[in-house]
């Protein structure tokens, strides 16, 4: 599936115009299935990194990986690594940067208690945020620095789960938040 997002990327693609941009994440997150509330809590909190390469002025490939741990009773504890890849459409001013877009999600998972389990769900993440330029960086200053610009970045999102195989009943939907900052290559 990769593959062919990057083949149909490579038409649209303008190499001359293209900039990458290479962020970390505080993330939350606030799960549909009651019964990790019930085990552990309703939501939680973890960490991210993302990329978002921008091949094109209206168009970007955002991916991101991240990692959340809760701990519940009686030494159970469940991990998670939400990954996701969204097309996004964008609209950029020179301060200021809005962002859109959707595409598929993953949610390798351990859950460890009387018994392990561990899967992997896919689904569907949707996404908008904004993006702000900060003046933690002076390009002028270093001609030889790869870093252009940083960012604060604010943005919202929704994972939503298909139920399929022998883990149906558990759902790992949810709503999601976080903060970050970027940097532009």
């Amino acid at each position: 599936m990769l593959a062919l997002i990057a083949v149909l990327w490579s038409g649209v693609a303008l190499a001359d115009d293209s900039e990458l941009l290479l962020g970390g994440r505080a993330l939350g997150e606030v799960w549909q299935d009651p019964s990790l509330a019930t085990v552990y809590k309703s939501s939680g909190f973890g960490v991210a990194g993302s990329f978002s390469w921008r091949p094109h002025a209206l168009l970007s490939l955002d991916g991101e990986v991240g990692f959340v741990r809760m701990t519940g009773e009686a030494e159970q504890s469940i991990q998670m690594v939400p990954m996701s890849l969204d097309i996004c459409a964008r609209a950029q001013r020179e301060e200021m940067e809005l962002f859109v877009g959707a595409g598929p999600a993953l949610v390798p998972f351990t859950d460890q208690g009387l018994h392990m389990v561990t899967g992997t769900k896919m689904g569907l993440d949707v996404q908008a945020g904004v993006r702000f330029a900060t003046d933690l960086v002076n390009p002028s200053l270093s001609s030889t620095s790869p870093v252009q610009r940083v960012d604060a970045e604010i943005f919202i999102g929704r994972r939503q789960h298909f139920a399929m195989g022998e883990l149906a009943r558990l759902d790992m939907s949810a709503w999601r938040m976080g903060l970050g900052l970027v940097v532009h290559l």
